[in-house]
């Protein structure tokens, strides 16, 4: 794996970990958040392009390597797991996330306009 892609991880430990997340936890987001890098990396897609759909394309693969593994499908809760480790390293390494989605028309264009002030 990248070293950047290791400081990456290590820097979401130690936010995690500054943050009071139990130890297990922490494991459990920071091993993730690592599957999910080097599928990106396999996948050649940089961490600034990553995309929902990007991240439910994963989600689906690791319920299916989940099931080959175990023989069986995972809880209904446990997809909780992977996915808030990868959104939690999506929003320390990008400006944004998730990303705001597009704007369809000039009224909503407006919308945001006077919201954001």
């Amino acid at each position: 794996m990248p070293k950047e892609c290791r400081a990456l991880v290590e820097r979401l430990r130690e936010t995690l970990t500054k943050q009071r997340y139990s130890p297990v936890v922490v494991h459990n987001y920071c091993r993730h958040a690592d599957y999910f890098l080097r599928y990106l990396a396999k996948q050649q897609i940089t961490l600034q392009a990553v995309t929902p759909i990007e991240v439910a394309d994963y989600l689906r693969l690791s319920v299916r390597q989940f099931r080959k593994r175990h023989g069986r499908a995972p809880a209904s809760f446990w997809i909780s797991i992977p996915r808030s480790g990868i959104h939690a390293l999506l929003r320390l390494a990008l400006k944004r996330w998730p990303p705001e989605p597009s704007v369809t028309d000039a009224g909503e264009l407006l919308f945001r306009e006077a919201c954001d002030q």
